[in-house]
Formats: C-alpha cells, sequence, structure tokens
C-alpha cells in the first residue's frame, strides 16, 4: 500500500496514480486533474456552508403560530436514479431494486432551504412535495427498466416578525 502525498488517500501497490486527486506515487501533479481536484473541494467546501446555513431555516407543510411577511414562493425539483449497481443486483437477486427517492426527497429540501437564504428568509411554510417515477425499457428481456424518481415541490418563504420588547 501506498498513501497519497497530497490527498491522503490509501492505494495499493499496482496502481501508479492516485484516483482521487491525480497525483503520482512520486509527488508528481497531473495539472488538470489538480484543476479538477482543487474545483471539487471547493465545491465541498461550498456546500458544507449551504448545509450549514441551511439547517437554521424551518421547512412546514402547514402554517407557523408567529407572525410572518411572505417574502416570495419557491419551487424545486431533484430526480434520483436507479443507477447501473442497483440495475445489476436486481439481475443477481432476481427482484426490482429501485432508485431512492429520499436523496432526491432531501436535495429539494436543501433547495428550498437555499432560495429561502438567498430571499433572506427565515421559513418555507405550507410546501407541497409531488413526485413521479419514470421507468425506462431494459435491455435484459423480463425485467423492468431503469427508474427515476421525480420530486417537485414549492412553498412560501416568509420573515418571521420579531416580537417588540
Amino acid at each position: 500500500m501506498w498513501k497519497c502525498v497530497k490527498c491522503g488517500e490509501s492505494h495499493e501497490m499496482q496502481f501508479d496514480t492516485c484516483w482521487q486527486c491525480g497525483t503520482t506515487r512520486v509527488g508528481k501533479e497531473d495539472p488538470k486533474r489538480a484543476a479538477d481536484y482543487a474545483k471539487q473541494k471547493a465545491m465541498e467546501a461550498d456546500l458544507a456552508t449551504l448545509n450549514e446555513r441551511a439547517a437554521k431555516i424551518f421547512i412546514s407543510t402547514g402554517p407557523i403560530r408567529e407572525p410572518f411577511q411572505v417574502v416570495d414562493v419557491v419551487f424545486a425539483v431533484d430526480s434520483q436514479d436507479q443507477g447501473m449497481f442497483a440495475e445489476l443486483l436486481s439481475v443477481a437477486i432476481g427482484f426490482h431494486v429501485g432508485a431512492n427517492p429520499s436523496k432526491a426527497f432531501d436535495k429539494v429540501k436543501l433547495q428550498l432551504k437555499s432560495q429561502c437564504l438567498d430571499l433572506r428568509g427565515d421559513a418555507v411554510i405550507n410546501c407541497q412535495f409531488e413526485h413521479r417515477v419514470a421507468i425506462a425499457n431494459s435491455p435484459i428481456p423480463g425485467r423492468g427498466g431503469k427508474q427515476t424518481v421525480e420530486i417537485f415541490a414549492y412553498g412560501t418563504v416568509v420573515k418571521i416578525i420579531k416580537a417588540s420588547t
């Protein structure tokens, strides 16, 4: 085993280049892979910051008791594909393994929260969530096709009015 000097990823000896960042075993960087790795790390940091800020935003499928001012209405959509591994697993075990709607649902909630932050809101209320499942034909006769789950959502961004003391 060897450990990448740049990102710390462990690799077996038959590999000469780090799959994570593209650095060779002796520490030489591929400029394109290094730029891609830096971009990926920056995106991960941005997502972590967004998740931290979004944790303060409240999402509700109903109204709230606090007085508020309506800011705007927001809409979000995301999809989750079944993926090749799930399709192969379906064939191997003999029954259908579908796409995971929870991942799409989490992404849609994050989009709603992100839009709320952009509008300087405190909450997204009266949210409505809908879904749709699409299945493409399978190249394997007698098997279900590749599944995609789409989640649509909309809600009202509000600014909570703080009580005066």
